[in-house]
């Protein structure tokens, strides 16, 4: 296991917290994907959200996130904008120890090697992905692996974007 894995739980944070609910829009809510970690070179994600709607003092909202994330190649300076909407649920099983996240609608995720992705077991350097549809994965709390994954609907694989010649 890499130790940027249990980076993992943060990045999920930061990019509910980063598109949910924050101050108005800036583009100060940024991180990257190094070398090795969804894409064989380093990724900047800089994520922008309007502001905050305004809504009834005591009223419960549903778990939605939605913004642009500009996605940057640091080699190339290729990018790539993905429109961010989506709603999402996490559910603990005991039984099993695990984490059901589901998630609906625009989606970006990074699957590190030995999660299961899309495709089967995904290997190195990772995956890069953003999805269109409904999203099942089931995280092992324990290491934050990706231990089944499902989905309906489509993907685009971001490292390829960012690494097509931009002429």
């Amino acid at each position: 296991m890499k130790p940027t894995r249990t980076v993992r739980l943060a990045t999920v944070l930061a990019i509910g917290v980063t598109l949910m609910g924050a101050p108005p829009a800036s583009a100060d809510h940024s991180w990257i994907y190094p070398a090795g970690e969804g894409c064989s070179f380093g990724v900047l994600m800089e994520a922008v959200h309007p502001p905050e709607p305004a809504g009834e003092p005591g009223v419960d909202r549903k778990p939605i996130a939605m913004g642009d994330a500009t996605l940057t190649n640091l080699d190339t300076g290729a990018t790539y904008l993905q429109r961010v909407r989506y709603l999402g649920s996490e559910t603990y099983a005991p039984e099993t120890n695990t984490w059901l996240v589901e998630y609906r609608g625009r989606r970006i995720i990074n699957f590190y090697p030995g999660d299961q992705g899309p495709n089967g077991l995904v290997e190195e350097p990772g995956l890069l992905l953003a999805f269109t549809g409904s999203i099942q994965t089931w995280v092992d709390p324990d290491t934050f692996y990706f231990t089944e994954f499902s989905f309906e609907g489509t993907y685009v694989d971001l490292c390829a974007e960012l690494s097509e010649d931009q002429s």
